[in-house]
């Protein structure tokens, strides 16, 4: 007795064979194959399966269709999307200038360059109104712009008479909201702390060292769901954590 054909084992023949697969292992069964109705089994077989089925495309939310447009001449140094509306976008630049992107206006350009002396280093819009905008600069002030007008209103001035030299001149970098206390927060590269009421748009109490003197505070954030916490890093390699109550 020749061996069997599939296993090559003698004793059995291909049909008693174990390893064997069913005939109808992993065929797919006929749509309306045991259906009575004639017209239902040919609509099934013959029409069904020639008829298109509709997908609706998809869409990717907030798309651009359109090509970057330059807006800036120098290095862009900070972003910020507008809190309300998905179109538009806020940049500053190296050399002072503030411009608005606006998605479904992308071939309208508007550019501010007349709110700060030099570098535009963070914006924060104003959480009470989204047509304001807060802006730190190396200039040493803090300016309050109107988006719309384009008018720019100075909060604190850092530099009062001017360049005295480098010993001497205050820089602003990074910069927070409170919208509980209603204050701005920004620091600068001696590793001072200042204050600004958003309501009145004036300075309040005294600035407060919190990294080592002359080092640059480089960072600031308030905790999302503890406000009161504030969160700090500098140039003198630590981050530092505050209960500004």
């Amino acid at each position: 007795m020749k061996p069997c054909f599939l296993c090559k084992m003698p004793g059995q023949t291909t049909m008693t064979c174990p390893h064997r697969v069913v005939t109808e292992h992993g065929v797919i069964s006929a749509p309306h194959r045991d259906t009575q109705n004639p017209v239902e089994f040919v609509f099934g077989r013959q029409l069904k399966p020639r008829i298109t089925r509709f997908k609706a495309a998809y869409v990717i939310p907030d798309q651009v269709h359109c090509a970057a447009i330059r807006y800036h001449s120098r290095r862009v140094t900070c972003l910020e999307f507008h809190p309300t509306n998905n179109n538009i976008l806020l940049s500053g630049d190296k050399v002072r200038q503030l411009g608005v992107w606006d998605f479904a206006k992308v071939h309208e350009k508007t550019v501010y360059g007349n709110i700060h002396s030099c570098i535009l280093n963070n914006m924060r819009f104003n959480p009470a109104n989204d047509g304001t905008i807060y802006a730190a600069s190396s200039d040493g002030t803090i300016s309050c712009t109107d988006l719309e007008t384009g008018m720019s209103s100075s909060l604190m001035n850092l530099n009062p008479d001017g360049w005295q030299g480098p010993s001497t001149w205050r820089m602003l970098y990074d910069m927070e909201i409170n919208s509980e206390k209603g204050v701005v927060l920004v620091a600068d590269n001696f590793g001072f702390l200042y204050l600004v009421d958003s309501r009145s748009n004036i300075q309040t109490g005294e600035p407060i060292l919190i990294h080592k003197k002359g080092s640059k505070v480089v960072g600031l954030h308030c905790n999302p769901v503890q406000p009161d916490l504030l969160l700090s890093c500098g140039n003198d390699h630590f981050a530092r954590l505050w209960d500004i109550r």
